[in-house]
C-alpha cells in the first residue's frame, strides 16, 4: 500500500493470498487512495466465487497462477490500453 500511495502506479497486481491483509483489502484501499489506479488479481483460485470478489473489490482483471505465462501480459495489455481508451 505504501509503494502504491509513493508511486502512484497506472496498474498494480496483486495476489489474493498475502501476508498482513488479503488482496481484496489491498484492492479496497489501493482504490480509496488512487481511484484512478488498475487492479489485476492474480491468484492461485479458479473460483467463480473468488473471481467475482476480486471484480467487486473493483479489479479490472483475473488470472489464474496456472494461466498467467499464456495470459499475464495480454490482460495487462488490455487493461491499459481501456485505461488509455
Amino acid at each position: 500500500m505504501d509503494m502504491a500511495r509513493k508511486h502512484k502506479p497506472h496498474l498494480v497486481l496483486l495476489d489474493i493470498t498475502m501476508p498482513v491483509m488479503n488482496g481484496f483489502e489491498a484492492a479496497a484501499l489501493i482504490k480509496h487512495y488512487l481511484p484512478d489506479t488498475k487492479i489485476l488479481m492474480v491468484s492461485q483460485w479458479d473460483s467463480e466465487v473468488v473471481k467475482r470478489r476480486a471484480f467487486t473489490a473493483d479489479a479490472s482483471g483475473y488470472v489464474t497462477k496456472d494461466k498467467a505465462s499464456r495470459e499475464l501480459i495480454s490482460e495487462v495489455r488490455r487493461i491499459l490500453h481501456e485505461r488509455n481508451a
